[in-house]
């Protein structure tokens, strides 16, 4: 199910719900013992999870704990290297 368009704007809800999910899915993978807190690729990755779930939210999905899923299995081991 595709998303009416939204011009790139979010209502403040819709952002505090997509941030959140960016922080718990980049502690998830720190607490998991995947990627060292401070790694040189920390920025990297944060991005990577920062596509995912907006391209996840974009297609429909509003459900946090699916887009924070998606965004970790999509970050994939070649991160953690």
């Amino acid at each position: 199910m595709q998303n009416p368009s939204h011009n790139g704007v979010y209502r403040p809800e819709t952002l505090g719900m997509l941030c959140r999910v960016l922080d718990e899915s980049l502690k998830s993978i720190i607490t998991t013992g995947l990627l060292i807190d401070g790694g040189d690729w920390r920025d990297e990755i944060r991005i990577r999870l920062a596509q995912v779930i907006i391209a996840g939210y974009e297609q429909g999905e509003r459900d946090p704990v699916v887009l924070q899923l998606e965004a970790v299995s999509a970050v994939g081991p070649a991160y953690y290297a």
